[in-house]
């Protein structure tokens, strides 16, 4: 998991963690996230291990809180309507 691109809120370089959680029985669940100890903001995904039964499950689990951290929203154009109440003009702005 490196070269994780900064935090999209405060540009904070995130940090992989890994968790393994008891379901009883069987099975458990391993949730690995990317987190960024700045701001809070996390990305997880898990993994069961009844279902899951090669490393190379694991390795994609990684994979994919890698790149569901890694994806952006593209921006988008803003733009601003001034209205003025009591002559009911308009004008665009940006």
């Amino acid at each position: 998991m490196n070269n994780l691109k900064p935090c999209p809120f405060c540009g904070n370089i995130p940090k992989a963690k890994v968790e393994i959680v008891s379901m009883g029985g069987d099975s458990d669940c391993i949730h690995f996230s990317i987190v960024c100890e700045k701001c809070g903001i996390s990305r997880t995904t898990a993994l069961y291990t009844k279902v899951a039964n090669k490393f190379t499950d694991v390795e994609e689990a990684m994979e994919l809180a890698r790149e569901i951290w890694d994806s952006r929203v593209e921006p988008v154009e803003t733009r601003y309507v001034a209205v003025e109440l009591d002559g009911l003009k308009s004008k665009t702005v940006g």
